[in-house]
C-alpha cells in the first residue's frame, strides 16, 4: 500500500511525485466510472453486490485522492 501523498516541508525524507498522484487520480476516476457502467447492465446478484461495493470503494479513494490534490495545490497539473 501507498503511503499517503504528503508536502515535502511536512515530510522531507518521504519522497512524492505529484505527477504520481495526478495518475491514481485518473485512475481512480477511470476504475469508477467503469464500474458504474457495468453496474447499469448487470443482472446477477452477485454482480450487482460487486460493482455496488467497486462504486463504494473507488469514490471513497477518489474523494480522498482530490483532497490530496487540493491540499497540495495540484491545480496546475491538469
Amino acid at each position: 500500500m501507498k503511503k499517503p501523498y504528503r508536502r515535502a516541508q511536512d515530510s522531507p525524507d518521504t519522497p512524492f511525485s505529484l505527477q504520481e498522484l495526478w495518475e491514481d487520480i485518473q485512475q481512480t476516476k477511470t476504475v469508477l466510472d467503469s464500474a458504474l457502467d457495468n453496474f447499469n447492465q448487470v443482472t446477477d446478484p452477485l454482480l450487482i453486490d460487486y460493482y455496488s461495493y467497486t462504486i463504494k470503494a473507488a469514490g471513497i479513494r477518489y474523494q480522498f485522492l482530490l483532497k490530496q490534490a487540493k491540499y497540495l495545490d495540484l491545480t496546475s497539473c491538469s
